[in-house]
C-alpha cells in the first residue's frame, strides 16, 4: 500500500550509498517521494528501529500543514517519475502502474477530504481535474485502468469514485470522499463478535472458496494462557489494518468483508470452542475437536472480562456453544451461569449432539433465554453410524425428547439436517422424517444444512433439500428452513427447478409445498439479512419478481398497508441463527397464521 507517512527525515542513510547510487531529490513540492523510493529500492538492508527518535514539529506555515495546489502538482510529478522508473528492467517487483496511479490519487483525494472549508475542497477538486485533463497519458490511464469497488482499500476505492464521478457537482463529490475515507473495510465478526477456539482465537467462523479452494476461520491468535481481552482486541485492530492496506491474504476474496464507519460498538456474537471434548468423531469435523482437553487461555475469565468491561457486551447479545460437545466441558455450566445474569444476553444457542443426557443442559433449558440445536443427518443407524462415527440414533432422539419436555417453547429446539452425498436417498430422508415424528418432535424448528467442505451443491443435492423439506412438511412440520452454508453455495435456475418438480411427482410428494414461477405465492420475506438477498437474487421465484416485498419488523409491514390486503399474504421467516425470534415477532404481530409453510425455489 502508499505508505503516506514515509517521510525522509525518518531515514538514517548511509551517504557512501546516495554518492554510489546517485541519489538526490528532485525540484518543486513532495521532491522527496522518488528519493525514498530510491533509497528503499537499492538498500541491501534496512533495520527498523523499535523506539521512535524523532518528533516532527508542526508548524503553521509548513507546506505540508494543509493541502494546496503545489502539493497537488507535486504528487503528480512524483507520481511521473517513478512511473518512469517502474518500467526500467527487474522493476516489475516493486508493483505495477496502475496500482501506484490509483494510490497517488488515492493520497491527494484523502488529503481534499480533510479539508473543513467546502470552497476550498471545491478548488481543490477543480485544480486535480484540471491537472489530470493536462496530462493526456494520466487520462488514458484511468479510462483503461481497474476500477476498484467499495470491497478494495479506501485510496483504491476514492480512486475510482472520483475517476467515474469527476464531473460531478464538486461539493457533492467532496462529500461522498468524506463518507469513503471515515469508512474501512472490516467484517460484523471483526467489529462486534468473538471466537473461542478450542487451540486458537479466531476472526470469525465463516468458510468460502476462492478459486476451488477453501479459505476462512481465519486465526487471531494460538493458544496461550496469556491470552485476555484487550490482547483480542489489539490482534482484531492489526487484522482490520492490513485488511485496509491490502496486506490480508487470508481474507481476500472473503465476501463477508464490508465497510463500515468507524464507531465503537460491543459484543453481540460470541462463539464458545474452548475446548477439544467430543463424544462422535463426525466426518465432517475437525480433529482440533478430539483432544479432551481445555484451552490453555482461560474463557471463563474473558466472558467475566467483558461483562465488567464499559461497552462490552452489546444489547441482545448472542452466545453460541458449539464444539465439539459443549456439554463435556467443565467450563460449560459456569460460565451459562453467569452468562444467564447478564440483561445484555438475551440467547445462548448450544449446540449439542445430544448423545449424552446432559443434566445441566436440561435445567438450563427451562430459562427462555436457551436454545438447542441438534444435527442428526440420517435415517437409519447403519448411516447415522458411518456419517456420526459413534453412537446409536435412538439414544439421541430419546435425549431430544428429555430436553422437548423442558421446554416452554418446543421451537426453542432445532433438529438439523447436513446434507452430504452419503445421505441424498429418498428412504433415508423419509426414515429421519419417520423417526422424528414418531418421536413426537414435529413442533420443533427443522434446519437443513450442507457439509461446509463442499464448494457447490449439485444438482442432487439441492433436490434433496427440497425433498426433505416437503417431506417435513407433509408430516406436519410448522417451520423448515435452509441455512447459509445452503445459501452460498446452491444458485437455482429454471432447469434445475424442474428436475426437482420431476423428483417431487416421481416420489409422489406434494408440489405445494415449493413455491416457483409455475406455482406462485404472495409472499414476503421477514428477515433484512443476507438470507433475504438469496431468495431475491438465486431463486427462479426471486429473479421473477415473484417476492413481493422484504421486511423486518411490524412497522416495515404497517408502513405498507397495502400488503395486509393481498388475498393469502404469507410471511417467510428469512434467517437462520434468528429464525426463532423471526417467528416469535411474526406471532405476536398477530399474523402466525400467516407464516408460510412452503420452500421457496
Amino acid at each position: 500500500a502508499f505508505k503516506e507517512k514515509q517521510e525522509v527525515f525518518n531515514f538514517v542513510v548511509r551517504r557512501e550509498m546516495l554518492l554510489r547510487q546517485r541519489i538526490h531529490f528532485s525540484s518543486g513540492v513532495h521532491e522527496d517521494i522518488r528519493y525514498v523510493f530510491d533509497l528503499v529500492r537499492h538498500a541491501r538492508q534496512i533495520l527498523v528501529l523499535p523506539y521512535q527518535v524523532l518528533n516532527k514539529q508542526h508548524t503553521e506555515g509548513a507546506i505540508t500543514a494543509q493541502m494546496s495546489p503545489r502539493r497537488i502538482d507535486g504528487y503528480l510529478k512524483a507520481h511521473e517519475e517513478l512511473q518512469v522508473t517502474l518500467v526500467e528492467p527487474g522493476m516489475q517487483a516493486y508493483g505495477r502502474g496502475l496500482d501506484l496511479l490509483a494510490q497517488t490519487l488515492g493520497v491527494i483525494l484523502y488529503l481534499i477530504s480533510r479539508e473543513e472549508r467546502p470552497e476550498q475542497a471545491r478548488a481543490l477538486l477543480s485544480h486535480l481535474a484540471a491537472q489530470v485533463d493536462e496530462r493526456p497519458w494520466l487520462s488514458q490511464a484511468l479510462s483503461v485502468g481497474p476500477s476498484y469497488s467499495a470491497k478494495s482499500s479506501n485510496f483504491k476505492y476514492a480512486s475510482s469514485h472520483w475517476t467515474q464521478n469527476r464531473a460531478a457537482a464538486p461539493e457533492a463529490l467532496w462529500q461522498q470522499l468524506r463518507a469513503i475515507f471515515r469508512s474501512r473495510l472490516s467484517c460484523k465478526d471483526l467489529n462486534a463478535s468473538l471466537f473461542l477456539g478450542p487451540d486458537e482465537i479466531r476472526a470469525c467462523c465463516k468458510r468460502f472458496f476462492v478459486n476451488g479452494i477453501q479459505k476462512g476461520d481465519v486465526v487471531l491468535l494460538k493458544d496461550a494462557e496469556t491470552i485476555s481481552l484487550p490482547v483480542i482486541e489489539q490482534a482484531k485492530k492489526r487484522l482490520i489494518d492490513r485488511i485496509n492496506a491490502d496486506e490480508a491474504p487470508e481474507c481476500s476474496g472473503c465476501p463477508y468483508i464490508e465497510r463500515y464507519e468507524e464507531g465503537e460498538g460491543g459484543i453481540d456474537y460470541v462463539s464458545l470452542e474452548n475446548f477439544s471434548y467430543c463424544n462422535m468423531r463426525c466426518t465432517y469435523c475437525s480433529p482440533k475437536y478430539y483432544g479432551g482437553q481445555e484451552a490453555k487461555y482461560n474463557a471463563a475469565d474473558i466472558v467475566a472480562q467483558l461483562a465488567v468491561m464499559p461497552g462490552g457486551f452489546a444489547q441482545g447479545c448472542h452466545v453460541v456453544w458449539g464444539g465439539g460437545e459443549p456439554t463435556l466441558s467443565p467450563r460449560f455450566e459456569p460460565i451459562n451461569h453467569l452468562l444467564n445474569t447478564m440483561p445484555q444476553v438475551n440467547k445462548i444457542r448450544v449446540l449439542s449432539n445430544s448423545l449424552r443426557h446432559s443434566e445441566s443442559l436440561e435445567q438450563l433449558l427451562a430459562h427462555d433465554k436457551f436454545q438447542l440445536v441438534t444435527s442428526i443427518d440420517a435415517g437409519a443407524q447403519a448411516l447415522f453410524l458411518q456419517i456420526r462415527g459413534k453412537g446409536e440414533i435412538n439414544a439421541v432422539l430419546g435425549n431430544l425428547q428429555r430436553y422437548h419436555a423442558r421446554l416452554s417453547d418446543k421451537r426453542r429446539l432445532t433438529i438439523k439436517y447436513i446434507m452430504r452425498p452419503d445421505n441424498l436417498a429418498s428412504d433415508e430422508l423419509q426414515a429421519f422424517v419417520e423417526k422424528v415424528t414418531a418421536a413426537g418432535l414435529m413442533d420443533c424448528l427443522f434446519q437443513v444444512s450442507c457439509d461446509f467442505t463442499l464448494p457447490s451443491a449439485v444438482a442432487d443435492m439441492v433436490c434433496a433439500m427440497y425433498e426433505l423439506g416437503v417431506r417435513l412438511y407433509t408430516a406436519g412440520a410448522r417451520i423448515v428452513f435452509f441455512d447459509d452454508l445452503i445459501r452460498d453455495r446452491v444458485q437455482l435456475d429454471v432447469a434445475l427447478v424442474a428436475m426437482l418438480r420431476e423428483r417431487l411427482d416421481r416420489l409422489g410428494l406434494q408440489g405445494d409445498f415449493v413455491m416457483s414461477p409455475d406455482a406462485p405465492r404472495a409472499v414476503v420475506l421477514w428477515g433484512l439479512g443476507k438470507q433475504s438477498d438469496w431468495y431475491l437474487r438465486h431463486t427462479t421465484s426471486g429473479q421473477a419478481g415473484l417476492i413481493r416485498g422484504v421486511v423486518g419488523s411490524c412497522d416495515d409491514v404497517l408502513a405498507q398497508p397495502d400488503l395486509l390486503e393481498v388475498h393469502d399474504l404469507c410471511f417467510f421467516p428469512s434467517g437462520v441463527q434468528s429464525m426463532y425470534e423471526i417467528v416469535r415477532n411474526i406471532e405476536a404481530a398477530g399474523w402466525g397464521a400467516r407464516i408460510a409453510r412452503f420452500l421457496i425455489a
